[in-house]
């Protein structure tokens, strides 16, 4: 290869493979950035723990071998769910630790952020953000590059034989639960200040979106679970689960216009709406 180049060395996964090249692109001669990620794709509310690993490990590779800088990257696989909101967090973080290194307090960076960005003065946001950022381990189920109930929201409730791993069916009754219950909660995210800059009350709007997403599809995966075990459910959990399809497909498209062109709005209304049917179809039959 060319010596004038710059190769992005790129992993997401906070023990992955290609942490370790950034070495061996060093030794070659190669000018080197180090890649982490926002573990934000394929999630609603981001994969917190991974990222902050993600980040932490691939900034030490980046400055014992020197390399020319840090690209802290998000993505937006299948219709981009995941709001700019939910990423902010790794790009302070990245920030952070490409600017000041070892001197970040990883323990108490979110409420950090949370003062820094949102002028929080107490611990209320940094404990939804970090309950929010962790439903991908609380769930029951992990898989790389994303989180299992970011599947689960549109997993068809009667699979194909042929489908060998099903979200729905690898997570936990205890775990999903769990998630309803506390992303349920009136009191989880703070009042928003009206002093507030508009960007920063859109981020807060678009995490306490994702938080009802996931909300969502842990209350949808309990309510599938149950279908496929040929136990009855009445029909009013389906008429329920249908109607909050329909508020966060509004909610969903309001915010989405605001930073984000109207042209891919429809592939996420299009899924919502398609599991809304389903919804009130089963429930016709009970």
């Amino acid at each position: 290869l060319p010596k004038d180049i710059t190769l992005l060395n790129w992993e997401y996964e906070h023990n992955g493979p290609n942490l370790k090249r950034t070495q061996e692109v060093s030794d070659s001669g190669i000018d080197v950035m180090v890649c982490p990620g926002t573990s934000s794709w394929l999630t609603h509310g981001s994969r917190l723990q991974n990222s902050m690993k993600n980040i932490k490990s691939f900034a030490a590779q980046g400055r014992k071998y020197r390399a020319e800088g840090m690209l802290v990257t998000d993505w937006g696989d299948y219709g981009h769910r995941n709001f700019l909101g939910v990423s902010l967090h790794a790009f302070a973080h990245g920030a952070a630790h490409a600017w000041y290194g070892r001197g970040v307090d990883n323990e108490r960076f979110t409420e950090n952020f949370c003062r820094s960005m949102f002028g929080q003065t107490d611990s209320k946001l940094a404990k939804a953000i970090t309950m929010l950022g962790n439903t991908y381990l609380s769930c029951g189920a992990t898989a790389p590059n994303r989180s299992v109930l970011f599947d689960a929201l549109y997993e068809p409730i009667q699979v194909e034989p042929e489908i060998a791993s099903s979200a729905i069916d690898r997570m936990t009754e205890k775990g999903l639960q769990k998630i309803v219950n506390s992303l349920s909660s009136n009191s989880l995210w703070p009042s928003i200040s009206a002093n507030l800059p508009e960007f920063e009350r859109i981020a807060l709007k678009e995490m306490n979106l994702a938080a009802d997403m996931d909300s969502l599809a842990a209350k949808r995966t309990l309510v599938v679970k149950q279908i496929r075990r040929g136990r009855t459910v009445q029909r009013s959990h389906f008429v329920r689960l249908a109607r909050q399809i329909e508020s966060i497909t509004s909610r969903f498209s309001e915010l989405w216009l605001v930073r984000n062109k109207r042209s891919r709005l429809s592939d996420n209304t299009r899924l919502f709406r398609k599991i809304q049917r389903e919804m009130l179809t089963v429930a016709d039959k009970q």
